[in-house]
């Protein structure tokens, strides 16, 4: 763990690579979560409070929010989509 890991750490937030440890970090509500796993993305974190944002290869950055998410995608994301399908197909736009 790096500097800047272990202040984000007391703040409540984590730096997460690998899966029991992004598990570890959602299970305990980290305020933030940085994490390669796109296993987790989820329509259930909205309600938790998470805001998602996607890092895609290229740098392009995009949030993902229920209802309009233009201009990635045309289509309405309602909270029964599959968000990692989503992602994964190239939905948003991009490649993670």
């Amino acid at each position: 763990m790096n500097l800047e890991d272990m202040k984000r750490e007391r703040k409540g937030e984590a730096v997460c690579l690998g899966y029991f440890k992004t598990e570890e970090a959602i299970k305990n509500f980290k305020s933030m979560i940085i994490t390669d796993q796109s296993h987790f993305i989820s329509t259930s974190l909205f309600a938790k409070g998470y805001r998602i944002f996607l890092h895609f290869n290229s740098g392009k950055v995009v949030e993902v929010k229920i209802g309009d998410n233009k201009p990635y995608t045309d289509r309405e994301i309602r909270l029964d989509h599959n968000l990692e399908k989503l992602v994964l197909s190239g939905e948003f736009g991009g490649t993670v």
